[in-house]
Order: C-alpha cells, then structure tokens, then sequence
C-alpha cells in the first residue's frame, strides 16, 4: 500500500479514517440512491393508471423484473402491514388513502435502538451471545418484525423502555439447560408481543441445576429456583396481542442437597420453586445447617399481564425441585414457585421434625 507522506496508518484506517469515513460515505451514497429508487417505484404506482392492477401484483412484476429482491405482506390489527427487500436492505412500507411511501428498516441486532428494526433468519443466527437486548431509555420505543421463521436458544431481553414485536412467522426459543428465560422483562419496562394470525410463537425457559450435595450435613444447599418462560417481574409490563398462537413453558427447579452419609441424623436440603409459564422465578429451596433448616424463599410475585383481541395463550409452570434425602430429624423448606397464567400461584413446602405442612398462597394477576 502506498501511504502518504505524513498519514499515518491510524488515520487511514481507524475509526474516524479517511479509508472509514470514505466506506462510510459510499455505504449511505447507496442507501440513499435505494430509497429514492423505491419512492419513485411507489410514486409511479401512486400517480399511474392501475387498470385495476393491485398493489401485490404490481410488485410480483417488480420481482420479475429484478427491481426487487422479494416482499412480505401481513395483516395486523386489520391493517395492511409490508416489507420490501432490495438490495440487501429492508424498507417498510405504510399506506394512507391508498397513497404507499417507503422508509428504510434497521436490521443490525443485538442492542435495538429506538426505531423499527427488521429482523432476519440470518442476522438472528449472528448473534454471538445468544442474546438480543433492547436498552431503551424511559419513555423511548422500538418495533421489531420477525421476517422469517426462528428456531434456536436464544432468549430475548427487555432491559428498559416500551417494545414493541411483532411475530409474523413460527419463532420457537428453547433455554432449556440455561440460566435464562426466553423473554425477560426488566422491572419499568413493557413488551407489546402481537402474534399475527396462522404464526405460533413457543418459548422454553431455563431449567435449574440441583445444588451440590456438600461435604457434610451441616451445609447443604437448597434447589435453585427455575426461570419463568416469560419473565415478568414486579413493575413490568407484558401486553399480548394479535390472532395467533402463544405458548410459555416455565423451567424446572433443582433439587435440594443431599445428605452424604445416613450415619448423621439430619435431613436433606428443600427443592426449588418452579418457573411460571409467565409470570415470576421460583424461590430457591431452604438450606440446612448444624441443628436447624431454613424456610425456602418465596417465588417472585408477577408484574403485569393483559391479553386482547383473540390471542390463545397456553401457559405452563415447571416442576418444584424435590427435596434432598431426609432422616427423621429435620429437613429444609422447599422454594416457592409460580404456576400458570391466570393466577400465577405461590406453592413451596416446609418440613418441621417429621411432620410436612402444605401451603398454597394465590396471586392473581388477571
């Protein structure tokens, strides 16, 4: 390469270089000459004799022609909804009075940003940490629309703001085995999950690992509580919408620490609380130590949850961890756990010197 007398490598190629600011320049050179393309492509559509010519007709036309790549329509709230593909980049397209205008849609994952933001099989799979996280600030928005069909581990992270998805295709998100639910929705925030109509959206949540059995009967851990398929916490806010299919299946607990040899009088460790379908985590199982074992913590209480228009919503709690092995002498609370959409219940068991005791206490959240 030949560098110029006084430029130095840094300045050619950082990140605000000459050879950057040269691609960067180029890149929205493109952009922009696509956008234009397609407003004249609608502009000519808006103003031209249709002979009853309809809008998908004429971009099946355009596909032939090469002008576009492919288009997607899609009904939403009775709504005419589109999203045109063109060299490489996506552009949403609005309708008003029979008037069509076309605006660029995002499409790099991983934060969202403020905007709408497209997503594809092929970005999804590029996530490097399995992870897509919104961080939003109060009172900022963003819209997702899943352009293709999505089947893998990952989970989705609201970590702030108002979102807004839209599942357009079948997603399913399995975590089974990780420490995470599918979707989890931060305390202060709220997700508009819309399930359009003949798209089935499945999620899975994280399942527990069941605690160390330890070294001796004097500290033995309690199960750790599972996930929850859709984490809403306390101060979130889950709205589910649309004519589709939803399914939520809570993680299972651990279970609790066992004692390591029968010679001692003392009991095992309680089992965790199970994962809502939707709602909160379970509680981790009491532990247990010299002469005494613990209550199990309670399961996490729900946030808020609305469904509208004709959305079917299955919603499945895990399993509770089970106790460890016990002696006639004592045993460890077992954690609380979260079951089922509509009332997303409270259940964990205590054990008392030989005698259990059963406990169900209700939150109701719809």
């Amino acid at each position: 390469m030949l560098i110029l007398a006084g430029v130095t490598i840094s300045a050619l190629t950082g990140n605000s270089g000459i050879m950057t600011n040269a691609k960067k320049a180029k890149e929205d050179q493109e952009r922009a000459q696509t956008t234009e393309a397609l407003q004249l492509m609608f502009m000519d559509y808006n103003i031209g004799d249709k002979d009853e010519e309809t809008i998908s007709q004429y971009l099946e036309s355009k596909v032939r022609s090469g002008e576009i790549d492919e288009f997607r329509f899609y009904m939403i709230d009775d709504e005419l909804k589109m999203v045109i593909k063109k060299d490489e980049r996506y552009f949403f397209v609005s309708r008003e009075n029979d008037f069509y205008t076309v605006t660029e849609m995002g499409t790099e994952l991983g934060e969202i940003i403020p905007g709408v933001t497209v997503v594809t099989r092929d970005e999804f799979y590029g996530l490097n940490d399995n992870s897509m996280k919104f961080r939003l600030n109060e009172g900022e928005a963003s819209t997702l629309m899943f352009f293709d069909e999505i089947n893998d581990p990952f989970n989705l992270e609201i970590l702030g703001g108002n979102v807004t998805m839209y599942v357009t295709q079948d997603m399913s998100l399995t975590n089974t085995g990780m420490s995470r639910s599918a979707i989890d929705i931060h305390s202060g925030a709220t997700l508009n999950l819309y399930i359009c109509n003949n798209a089935t959206m499945t999620v899975d949540s994280g399942y527990a690992t069941k605690s160390g059995n330890g070294t001796s009967p004097t500290e033995l851990s309690g199960g750790v509580g599972a996930y929850a398929g859709i984490h809403v916490p306390e101060g979130a806010t889950l709205n589910i919408q649309g004519s589709g299919i939803l399914k939520a299946i809570g993680g299972n607990a651990g279970d609790g620490g066992t004692c390591p040899t029968n010679k001692y009088d003392y009991g095992g460790a309680g089992g965790g609380g199970a994962g809502a379908g939707i709602g909160g985590n379970g509680g981790k199982g009491g532990d247990t130590q010299w002469s005494f074992a613990k209550d199990g913590e309670k399961g996490e209480n729900c946030g808020e949850v609305n469904i509208y228009n004709t959305v079917t919503v299955y919603a499945y709690g895990g399993k509770g961890g089970n106790g460890g092995n016990a002696t006639p002498t004592m045993g460890a609370g077992g954690g609380g756990g979260r079951r089922r959409i509509s009332c997303c219940w409270n259940w964990w068991r205590r054990c008392r010197r030989r005698r259990w005791r059963y406990c169900r206490r209700w939150w109701w959240i719809l």
